[in-house]
């Protein structure tokens, strides 16, 4: 293997690691990488697939020349590599295909730990074979690997932040709505016995009635948070970003 091969090699798996400790999206970490790899080994096509227990696929994302080389790594997965996970828990493989139109064929597992969450698979047509780059292929498949884990961790951590905020605005709403609901009652009864009242206590009782609707107004959008951001408020102070109202421009 040349020495530009070796330092193709090193500038790809050194761009997953980038792109993963940059917050780059898994999806569009994955694409370069299988589209950068395509490009060094000739193949076709290429894919990673993540999938459930029944291995059916939650993320799939594909790199392929044309439409043709799409519809061949489906077959090859579908037909080959699929059957042999379900029925003999096919791992990894290397495979040669004859015929008319000779292609070499790959599958390695993406993992976390000892889990199998998905694999990296590609074709190259031809009959040259792919268990010459079995080394890189495999760094590949790990470097994505670490990639998804990385991606599912943050998903992890922002699912925990949700839930946190959530239970806190719980809590916080039950509170402030009991207090709100005595203040927006006793003033309301007395807004309601007007002739009894100045119009100067009038306008401040009124001012106290809209000032506790756009509180529980407010409590409404926090308990409607779906997604935890933050804004800058004051000396540097974080602040939670509530949702826009629905009727809101």
């Amino acid at each position: 293997m040349s020495e530009q091969s070796y330092q193709t090699h090193f500038e790809i798996m050194k761009d997953i690691v980038l792109a993963c400790a940059s917050g780059v999206k898994l999806s569009e970490t994955v694409r370069t990488a299988l589209k950068d790899a395509a490009g060094l080994f000739g193949l076709s096509a290429a894919r990673l697939i993540l999938w459930d227990k029944e291995y059916e696929p939650v993320l799939t994302e594909t790199y392929a020349d044309d439409g043709k080389d799409e519809e061949q790594i489906d077959a090859t997965e579908k037909e080959l590599f699929l059957e042999l996970r379900k029925k003999s828990d096919l791992v990894s493989a290397y495979v040669s295909l004859g015929g008319k139109k000779p292609t070499s064929s790959f599958t390695l597992p993406i993992r976390r730990g000892e889990e199998i969450l998905g694999a990296v698979i590609g074709i190259q047509r031809g009959t040259n074979s792919l268990v010459r780059a079995d080394i890189f292929l495999e760094a590949l498949a790990a470097g994505l690997s670490v990639a998804v884990a990385i991606a599912q961790t943050e998903d992890i951590v922002d699912k925990e932040r949700l839930n946190v905020v959530t239970a806190t605005a719980t809590s916080i709403t039950h509170e402030v709505n009991n207090q709100l609901q005595a203040i927006l009652g006793n003033v309301q009864v007395l807004l309601r016995e007007r002739t009894e009242l100045d119009e100067k206590l009038m306008k401040k009782l009124k001012v106290i009635e809209e000032s506790a609707w756009a509180i529980m107004k407010t409590m409404r959008k926090l308990m409607n948070v779906s997604e935890v951001k933050f804004t800058e408020y004051v000396n540097g102070t974080d602040m939670l970003m509530l949702p826009e109202d629905e009727d809101s421009s």
